[in-house]
């Protein structure tokens, strides 16, 4: 099972091959960070005694996170995990308070924001999962996968991770309101997915609508909607008579 510590220390093996310590950006609650907490639970309730996976109670967050910085890293994976937005997930196979990065094997993903988080994220964990029950090395495993994201192990000698651009949240974030507005508009009867043109008409009047999306140009908008599913919704909906606009 998931186990939540305010503390890293004396934090053991025990019977266990490998510990994993997933540590969630401390920000916004988005759709990688769900599918993270999601499967790294579903995960933690699989392994048995295969592998420890531990995050952070609620108040514990800083301290895990000091915790992982009292250890020798090499100074470029101590920096990304003192400064990094992403959410990152550290895999070891000692007791934590024995553990030396200049001694011991260990990896650190920073994930990305996974193009699909909710088909990526599930199947690493599903790996891991394979990897740890046959029993297979998760080490090996890590350097020879694809992630989305940065893999850093002990070998890496200047790995980098892309920042998010502050101060600039999707476009679906509540503060746009951008899902509500397209429900009003489709319950006015405002988007006919009948006209060809239908698409663009959408983007051009969510931009006019919303001043908060002004940063954001017509491309990025409309490839986000398509992204979502939006298009793919809506061109399924029939109108009825009393919905289209004369």
């Amino acid at each position: 099972m998931t186990e939540y510590l305010s503390t890293l220390r004396g934090l053991t093996l025990r019977e266990s091959g490998y510990i994993l310590i997933l540590a969630l950006e401390d920000q916004t609650w988005t759709e990688l960070r769900r599918a993270l907490h999601s499967h790294a639970t579903k995960f933690g309730n699989l392994v048995g005694i295969g592998a420890r996976i531990i995050r952070a109670t609620d108040h514990g967050h800083t301290t895990i996170i000091d915790d992982l910085l009292a250890k020798t890293w090499p100074e470029a994976t101590r920096r990304l995990i003192h400064e990094t937005d992403r959410p990152f997930l550290v895999i070891i196979g000692a007791d934590f308070d024995d553990f030396d990065p200049a001694q011991h094997d260990w990896r650190v993903i920073f994930f990305a924001g996974a193009r699909s988080p909710r088909k990526s994220i599930p199947r690493l964990f599903e790996r891991f999962l394979d990897q740890v029950r046959l029993p297979g090395d998760l080490f090996a495993f890590l350097d020879r996968t694809y992630v989305y994201g940065t893999v850093v192990g002990p070998e890496t000698t200047d790995p980098a991770v892309t920042r998010r651009s502050p101060g600039r949240p999707s476009i679906f974030d509540p503060e746009h309101g951008v899902e509500d507005w397209i429900r009003e508009q489709l319950q006015e009867g405002r988007i006919n997915p009948q006209d060809t043109n239908w698409r663009n008409q959408l983007v051009t009047s969510l931009l006019a609508a919303k001043p908060s999306l002004r940063t954001y140009n017509t491309k990025s908008v409309r490839d986000a909607l398509r992204l979502k599913g939006f298009f793919a919704a809506i061109g399924t909906i029939e109108q009825t008579p009393e919905h289209r606009r004369e």
